[in-house]
């Protein structure tokens, strides 16, 4: 099974594997949500890892995973460099002060709060994707 597909349709031996499809299906919708309502990396990056080592116990066709994984890691970066360059004091909303650490020009400065805002906003679209990635393979 060398050339497997990235969707795994065979019966593994790992944890997810053994569990029922309602179980499967309701954990990933629960995962989801948390992950979604949380701005707390305490709470986003032990799921992170708890799908990233998911993702390593099933083994996939690493060549795809790879691949796909570089077009969502390039794809989620432009979205966090565009979010910025929307909106450069956008972590003053969310964090409610403004600490500028340099200065581009009037409109594009660099904010600790908005650097702050949009890794966590990566890790959380990251984390997104790597549950979507355990449960498909």
């Amino acid at each position: 099974m060398k050339d497997k597909f990235l969707i795994n349709v065979v019966p593994g031996d790992t944890f997810l594997h053994k569990l029922s499809g309602t179980t499967k299906v309701r954990l990933f919708v629960t995962l989801l949500i948390f992950i979604t309502m949380s701005f707390d990396l305490r709470l986003i990056l032990p799921v992170f890892i708890l799908t990233l080592l998911g993702v390593i116990s099933a083994k996939p066709n690493w060549k795809q995973v790879k691949l796909i994984m570089s077009v969502v890691l390039f794809f989620n970066l432009l979205n966090i460099f565009l979010f910025y360059v929307a909106n450069p004091v956008v972590g003053e909303y969310w964090c409610g002060q403004l600490t500028i650490i340099g200065r581009l020009s009037d409109y594009f400065v660099f904010p600790v709060e908005t650097f702050w805002y949009l890794f966590v906003r990566l890790i959380k679209m990251l984390t997104n994707f790597m549950v979507s990635l355990w449960f498909i393979t």
